[in-house]
């Protein structure tokens, strides 16, 4: 039987450069996407969930993130995710949709 070893969540996302300016980066990007997946998956619907799940889970989070600064805020994780700020999506399968943008734009 061959044994085959999945790789750490972590792996997956290591090359993702980060959008947000040097000083505006409190929690390091990795912590942030990893703690958004897990919430996401855990059937989130809102930023506020998302940081509520990170602090619920926060012991066992600690088990794999270093989370220095604890768990990001949900204003600091929904920048993660507009970091140009010219759209707000919301968590979940429906990310990328487009909420603030006229509507002709919103269709691009």
């Amino acid at each position: 039987m061959i044994s085959q070893t999945i790789p750490p969540i972590i792996d997956f996302f290591n090359d993702i450069k980060d959008p947000r300016i040097d000083r505006k980066k409190c929690y390091p990007l990795i912590e942030v996407i990893v703690i958004t997946l897990l919430a996401v998956m855990a059937f989130t619907k809102a930023w506020e969930d998302i940081e509520l799940y990170g602090k619920a889970k926060k012991a066992w989070l600690q088990q794999f993130l270093p989370l220095k600064h604890g768990i990001p805020k949900h204003d600091d994780t929904a920048a993660c995710a507009r970091p140009g700020g010219a759209r707000r999506h919301r968590p979940g399968p429906d990310w990328g949709v487009a909420e603030d943008l006229p509507p002709a734009a919103s269709s691009l």
